[in-house]
């Protein structure tokens, strides 16, 4: 179902959309199946690890989960995402990338404030995340946190090595920083511009998650190629 116009009036705004349940819980516990047979074959790599290799906390990342698994093939085609997506960004849309991610029970790690196009660097800087939560999603086990409006100033300066790790920060003020929480289903799209981190996983269960980033056909690259080669999943090129 296609979001309503106060919801794409609230993400325009915000940088962010809180969306809620999404997937059944049938659904999500066939995609936790593939999920633990995508961390059991595939090679995952833990975006936490430090430059001697060794690290207390884990967020291990698959990305790509989309060409290695079916399910997760069909999950980047679905309807109900395509309809939120199509809202976001127009009726013709590629998949940029997706990432499967696994803060494990009691030492899931932090994710620090962040830009996704940090990373991505894409032009024009207008790709549309979907995050969907397959557990329960709080505060104490990783939930995703934005803060309001920080689209809107562009890309900001990032710095290297966060806590001694291969991720990127930015100095953001989280005074009035959001947390979303959301049941085994739900899911909240947020702006590649959007500033966003989680906190660790202290609780004794395991959060999974993926992440699935859209983008308007045509998009660039970093270094100014036009990505024809990323699937079209809605529409046409």
């Amino acid at each position: 179902m296609a979001l309503t116009s106060a919801q794409v009036k609230q993400y325009e705004e915000d940088g962010f959309l809180p969306y809620g349940p999404l997937l059944s819980l049938r659904e999500v516990n066939n995609l936790l199946v593939h999920y633990a047979d995508l961390f059991a074959k595939a090679n995952s790599r833990n975006i936490r690890e430090v430059q001697d290799g060794e690290t207390k906390d884990i967020v291990l990342q698959i990305t790509g989960a989309y060409e290695k698994d079916g399910a997760f093939g069909e999950l980047v085609r679905h309807p109900k995402i395509l309809d939120i997506a199509e809202s976001l960004l127009g009726p013709n849309i590629q998949v940029y990338t997706d990432q499967a991610l696994l803060k494990p029970a009691f030492h899931g790690g932090e994710v620090p404030w962040h830009q996704d196009n940090a990373y991505w660097k894409c032009d024009p800087a207008d790709l549309v995340t979907c995050w969907i939560a397959l557990g329960d999603v709080a505060e104490d086990n990783g939930a995703m946190r934005f803060i309001p409006g920080s689209h809107v100033h562009g890309a900001v300066e990032h710095k290297r090595g966060f806590q001694g790790t291969i991720m990127q920060e930015v100095q953001a003020d989280v005074s009035n920083a959001i947390t979303v929480e959301l049941p085994a289903g739900g899911c909240s799209w947020h702006h590649c511009l959007t500033f966003h981190n989680t906190k660790p996983n202290i609780t004794s269960n395991p959060r999974p998650g993926i992440a699935i980033a859209y983008m308007r056909a045509g998009t660039k690259d970093r270094d100014g190629k036009v990505m024809r080669e990323k699937p079209v999943v809605r529409g046409s090129f």
